[in-house]
């Protein structure tokens, strides 16, 4: 019951563990965040980083918890990343009035936050300012369109997985609860979508969509594509056939995080 086996083996393994920390926003509001730091970390070196966030409404991702992704972060750890996660306005286990900054307007307040978190993170001395990246899946996915496309933006590079781009293509159940309808909230709708934020784009962008996604419709993934194409910009794009919202089935989610890796890797700036 104690586990005593199981924490000893952990325990020689040296695998490198989360740390809880608060980042105070220009907002006033005190920002949850977790970072995993390489063994043998030394502050007076630089890592890259990657920022992995989903900043959903009601959703938490600074969690004491583990999951099979938790492995995923520990082996880029060991791999020289910095791995953090940060909860921004809106998402879970924070109250309503926290829930409710993002009201009528989703991706706005948590974007703000996202930046001058980042910005905050590319000023620490630990931290290879030149190297900062980001990823997303599901609204996560959005949320690294947004913060990539905005003006400014410190990641080298961002990894959006089922995204959405614009509101008015997702179920009504979830988006008339935050956002109201269309006609009632137009201009919540039109600051919310990323499909002419792309303009901005400066980010290296792999963008990666189930063509089979039964939540996010890979629809939203072509429209940012459609407005890339119109703003001359390129990025890196794949499809998984026939697969859902997870990306799962036989190889497929090993040959997803391959890709994720490969692109991470190659992101990197070296001398």
């Amino acid at each position: 019951e104690e586990n005593k086996e199981k924490n000893l083996m952990i325990k020689s393994k040296d695998i490198p563990q989360k740390e809880f920390f608060e980042f105070k926003s220009s907002s006033g509001k005190k920002l949850n965040f977790w970072m995993i730091k390489p063994q043998n970390f030394n502050e007076n070196k630089s890592y890259p980083v990657l920022l992995d966030i989903y900043c959903g409404p009601g959703i938490q991702t600074v969690l004491d918890s583990w999951s099979y992704e938790s492995l995923w972060h520990r082996m880029l750890a060991q791999k020289g990343f910095i791995v953090i996660s940060i909860d921004t306005r809106g998402t879970g286990a924070r109250g309503s009035d926290f829930e409710k900054e993002v009201y009528l307007e989703h991706g706005v307040k948590e974007n703000i936050d996202l930046q001058e978190f980042s910005h905050y993170l590319a000023k620490q001395k630990y931290i290879d300012s030149e190297n900062i990246m980001i990823k997303g899946w599901s609204y996560g996915g959005f949320m690294v369109l947004k913060a990539t496309s905005s003006e400014g933006n410190v990641f080298k590079s961002g990894i959006s997985i089922a995204p959405l781009s614009d509101w008015r293509f997702y179920d009504t159940v979830f988006t008339e609860r935050y956002m109201k309808t269309p006609k009632e909230n137009n201009l919540g709708y039109n600051k919310s979508s990323v499909l002419d934020d792309c303009m901005n784009l400066k980010s290296k962008l792999l963008l990666i969509h189930g063509l089979a996604d039964d939540n996010v419709h890979v629809q939203n993934s072509y429209e940012f594509l459609n407005s890339c194409i119109a703003a001359n910009k390129q990025i890196d794009f794949f499809i998984y056939p026939n697969r859902n919202h997870s990306i799962l089935g036989g190889n497929t989610r090993y040959h997803l995080y391959s890709k994720i890796n490969i692109f991470l890797m190659t992101s990197l700036e070296r001398e």
